[in-house]
């Protein structure tokens, strides 16, 4: 099987898994329920968790809560009403892989939490629907920049998207921010993981002592949410939908 047909196969999983796992989160639902779920889904379809032994990640999945920004390892937590839940995983099907998150809004929370939610999923639909044979990524970047910053949120500029194929991190880098026309050129039968990281207020991050969780230095709530996207001839295909 070729790079776009297992990278189509193992978005289909993945999209299964979103769904599965909105439909058990909720208030008292603990993180290694959800951690467990990505493990058993993953290898009943036949596949590996990308994220597993990935420079030594000892999860299949990332989950982080209100103000943590990435890479949380899933951990002994009952989420609580009100919480902000991301939840972060890779999938390979022949070696092959994609990357997804989502931020799912657990019962109560605020209209500003809200409205982030909705302006970084607008910002990362944005983004997907200028991904053509030929594009900058500085494009894509100024679009995610613009319309999130335009609704009086803030980008967290150090983290990025970026090439996904054999291994999770490859070229080009998928800045968020950036100058429509400048930076990297994109490419027949790329894929790329495009995922605005966005905060209510502006921030600088930090590495956690865990060595993984990157956490804000302002008291800010935090989100993630990210496809895969193939780069087609006739424009975007989106893997993890």
């Amino acid at each position: 099987m070729d790079k776009f047909s297992s990278q189509v196969q193992a978005g289909k999983v993945a999209a299964s898994i979103h769904q599965a796992v909105s439909q058990i989160l909720k208030v008292d639902t603990n993180l290694l329920e959800i951690e467990n779920l990505v493990i058993k889904k993953i290898a009943s379809a036949g596949m590996t968790a990308s994220f597993k032994g990935y420079r030594n990640y000892p999860a299949s999945s990332c989950i982080c809560i209100n103000n943590e920004v990435v890479h949380g390892i899933p951990r002994d937590y009952t989420i609580k009403d009100g919480d902000v839940v991301t939840v972060d995983f890779g999938v390979t099907c022949n070696g092959f892989m994609v990357d997804t998150a989502r931020t799912y809004l657990i019962g109560n929370v605020s209209d500003q939490i809200k409205k982030l939610h909705q302006t970084t999923q607008v910002a990362l639909d944005r983004a997907i629907d200028q991904v053509k044979v030929g594009q900058k990524t500085g494009t894509l970047g100024e679009i995610i920049q613009s319309t999130v910053e335009n609704a009086g949120f803030n980008i967290i500029e150090d983290l990025t998207g970026h090439g996904v194929g054999e291994t999770l991190q490859e070229k080009p880098t998928i800045y968020n921010y950036g100058t429509k026309g400048k930076g990297e050129t994109l490419k027949l039968g790329d894929a790329i993981a495009i995922e605005p990281i966005t905060s209510i207020k502006k921030t600088e991050i930090f590495l956690e002592s865990d060595g993984w969780m990157i956490m804000p230095k302002a008291d800010t709530i935090t989100m993630q949410i990210e496809d895969t996207v193939y780069i087609g001839q006739d424009g975007p295909i989106i893997l993890t939908r």
